[in-house]
């Protein structure tokens, strides 16, 4: 009886393994905070892209998933943040989800370049969308500061 218990629960786990792995669940393990340099090169991308970007206020997560490498010198990876900045009016249009390709060379971020950018509806939802693929779920952004 301990036996077949003993293989329920390791089948049950390959199971529950296989299908975090079809899912695309990225590991939070890999999950780390990002360099004060790494913030800096993403904020200068995402504040090219906003109305008033003196008047950004970002709200930082860990890299999840893992940096890919190009070659031996050359990596990238995808990152997913919040912004909050005013809008013409001068109010602030509250927390829009960002996405931002970061290319990093011999471990230093060197470029970010920014995939989407929450605004209407539509850009919100297709940020949130394209984040979730690359394995940041909802649990995440709840837990972005």
């Amino acid at each position: 009886m301990l036996n077949r218990t003993s293989m329920l629960k390791n089948a049950l786990c390959g199971l529950l393994l296989a299908v975090a792995v079809l899912s695309g669940l990225s590991p939070m393990a890999s999950a780390r905070e990002l360099t004060v340099d790494e913030k800096q090169v993403v904020a200068e991308a995402v504040r090219d892209r906003l109305r008033d970007p003196a008047s950004a206020m970002f709200k930082w997560g860990s890299i999840v998933g893992e940096i890919t490498p190009a070659d031996e010198n050359s990596a990238s990876t995808v990152y997913c943040g919040y912004v909050n900045s005013r809008n013409a009016y001068g109010g602030f249009v509250g927390d829009k989800p960002f996405s931002t390709f970061l290319m990093f060379v011999d471990d230093s971020v060197v470029s970010a370049v920014v995939l989407g950018l929450g605004g209407s509806r539509r850009e919100t939802n297709a940020a949130y969308d394209f984040c979730a693929k690359k394995g940041y779920r909802a649990e995440y952004f709840a837990g972005v500061h």
